[in-house]
This record gives structure tokens, sequence and C-alpha cells, in this order.
């Protein structure tokens, strides 16, 4: 099956289990060569962006469905305090909303996750992947598991559950 947003073919096949090579291991102990004694952005934090034409509407879903706190809101931008990190609604006067996602988080168990989210009115996309369940959970060959969802702007966002990770094992 091709991948809808790039010309990767992923050559997944319903119930295919195995790990690929592009897989992140995030829950090792292992640590790579380089470390945050070299990083010029050590003393950092990330910030995430999105963007939206409607910031009232865009509001409302992050702050009553998703949950965050407003921690500014002005001409320029929506700022959001998503539980410690910061996400930039940038405000556009025309906003194409791209094709892959532009906010993504690691849940530990993904279909409470979604249940959540359903519960609070936010409904995961079905992308017809064979290996996407009825709540719209993709289960990929390495164990890992994503269900995407959009904001009013159409901006796609995800949560993922990582092979490894200790609810991984459903």
């Amino acid at each position: 099956m091709e991948w809808p947003f790039c010309d990767i073919d992923w050559q997944l096949r319903a119930g295919e289990k195995g790990r690929s090579e592009t897989t992140l291991d995030f829950f090792s102990e292992r640590r790579s060569s380089v470390t945050s004694q070299n990083s010029p952005l050590e003393s950092g934090r990330l910030c995430g962006f999105a963007a939206t034409a409607e910031p009232v509407r865009s509001r409302q879903f992050y702050e009553e469905h998703l949950g965050f706190r407003v921690a500014s809101d002005d001409a320029i931008a929506l700022v959001l305090d998503a539980h410690g990190q910061m996400i930039r609604v940038q405000k556009l006067k025309k906003h194409s909303p791209q094709l892959f996602t532009v906010l993504g988080w690691n849940v530990p168990d993904i279909e409470a996750t979604v249940r959540s989210l359903g519960s609070r009115g936010v409904a995961c996309e079905h992308y017809g992947f064979p290996f996407q369940d009825a709540q719209g959970i993709a289960a990929f060959p390495d164990g890992t598991r994503v269900a995407w969802f959009k904001d009013p702007d159409g901006n796609i966002l995800s949560i993922a559950q990582f092979a490894g990770s200790p609810q991984a094992a459903r």
C-alpha cells in the first residue's frame, strides 16, 4: 500500500509484524553518540507551531476539546500551554492545511486516548489502510500504533504509542 502523503511504499499488510530499520527506539536506555552536552539547543525548549484562518474556532478546539490552557491570544497568534509545552497557533488570513502531521503526541495508551478524545467530540481520521482499525488506530509492523485527527482548520494532528512502550503489547 502506498502512503497517501508521500512516495514511500510501506508494503504493509494487515497482521504483518516485524521491525523496521527506520524505527526509533525511544524507550531504550541506550544513548546515541550525540548527547545534550554538545547540542546548541540544550538550554532551549521545543515549541510547536500550527496555523489558523479561524482563530475563534481554533481556540475553542484546543481549549475545550484538547484541554490546553490559553497563555495568550492576540492579533498574531494563539499561544497555548499544552501541559508544559508551548504551541503557537499563528493567525493567517488564508490557510491551506498540509497533507502531513503538523503536531503529534506520544501517549502511553492510545486506545484510552482515542476514547477520551471521542468523548470530547474529536473523531479520528480513517485513511483506508488495511492495518487501521474501526477506531482509526493504525498498527504498524514494528508494533507502533498511530491515530490521526484534525483541528478546525484541517491541520493533521496525531497520537502515537511507540513499540516498546508499556501499553504497546496490547
